[in-house]
């Protein structure tokens, strides 16, 4: 059985709908023609956050940003050694900059091609403007492979991830971000929870969706690791149909009320994002 929940697009008025798997809780994005050009789109449209940090800037928003990927950095080292660690859809580069100062090759594919370029010439980062369908399994083996923020945006999940299986050398281990659909800030904002995002989020996974998704995928061992990651101020402004605050207090804010949400989140169970880690299987 399926039910919908409605979301409210970040761009528009327009309300969208989302269907949602009783039993698995993953979620797909119900509308006519939004695969139509995403290719097109991402390559040359969208904006990737702390998209300043891609031409050489820094702002609080990027630091605080790269305070995240480093604490993802040291999980990734408990689980495997530095080596070499593919972020698929770097966006402006700050997890690969973090990286590479924690002493790993780095490598990163990025559409949008004109962030790819920045990073290439402004960071000295060697980023490839493609899909992840577009490059071989043979530029593997990687050590580790992180898709942050990215898996909801892709029409075939499965697909992807067995990619990222032939990219990972054995034992390689996969780190993965993205919106947690059963979350407590999406039961408390609904539509207007900021991490649904239509028509860019074509799925919304629930703790176990994405646990099924890994292993059909050949990737287990998997365990899920507590996020600070935290939507509620931009949910906020959005249910209160506010405009932002000037850039430096509006990422003030969002760090200000991450951590009620963080902490309401860990004694209910159900944190705004889902981080999870899982070694490649020999299958």
């Amino acid at each position: 059985m399926h039910h919908a929940f409605a979301a409210n697009s970040l761009t528009s008025e327009t309300t969208f709908c989302y269907w949602q798997c009783a039993t698995c809780r993953v979620a797909r994005l119900h509308a006519d023609g939004v695969n139509a050009d995403l290719n097109r789109f991402y390559a040359t449209e969208y904006q990737p956050s702390s998209k300043e940090f891609a031409y050489g800037g820094t702002t609080l928003l990027s630091r605080l940003r790269g305070a995240n990927f480093r604490r993802i950095g040291r999980r990734l080292e408990r689980l495997v050694p530095k080596g070499r660690v593919l972020d698929v859809g770097c966006g402006s580069g700050v997890f690969l900059d973090a990286m590479r100062r924690r002493g790993w090759v780095v490598a990163g594919l990025e559409p949008h091609k004109s962030s790819a370029y920045q990073l290439r010439t402004t960071r000295g980062l060697d980023v490839t403007d493609a899909t992840l369908d577009q490059v071989s399994s043979e530029w593997g083996p990687f050590d580790a492979v992180s898709l942050l923020d990215v898996l909801e945006h892709l029409s075939d999940p499965r697909r992807a991830l067995r990619k990222v299986w032939h990219l990972l050398r054995p034992g390689g281990v996969l780190v993965l971000a993205t919106p947690n659909v059963d979350s407590l800030e999406h039961g408390f904002f609904g539509a207007s929870w900021y991490a649904l995002q239509p028509p860019d989020h074509l799925w919304l996974f629930s703790a176990r969706s994405l646990m099924n998704l890994l292993v059909s995928a050949g990737l287990g061992s998997a365990f899920f690791a507590v996020s600070p990651v935290s939507y509620a101020w931009p949910s906020l402004l959005r249910r209160l149909r506010l405009p932002p605050p000037p850039a430096p207090l509006d990422t003030a804010m969002k760090a200000i009320a991450a951590p009620p949400m963080f902490l309401a989140a860990g004694v209910t169970g159900a944190p705004a994002q889902l981080e999870v880690y899982a070694r490649k299987l020999e299958s």
